[in-house]
């Protein structure tokens, strides 16, 4: 009862904490120049860590 207890108060937690940062105005450096592509980059990415994170690469 106890672990339910933590669990559903840990969810509202994160509820409300999404819900007041979901209306805040996201601010972006207007000295920030645009995407361009480039070439001479190439190469392998490799991952380490778990199998999931490798499945996603891929």
């Amino acid at each position: 009862m106890v672990k339910k207890t933590w669990l559903l108060v840990a969810f509202l937690n994160f509820s409300l904490a999404g819900i007041a940062f979901a209306g805040e105005e996201i601010k972006v450096d207007a000295n920030i120049q645009p995407y361009t592509k480039t070439g001479g980059v190439s190469g392998n990415l490799s991952s380490i860590g778990s199998d999931t994170m490798n499945n996603l690469m891929t």
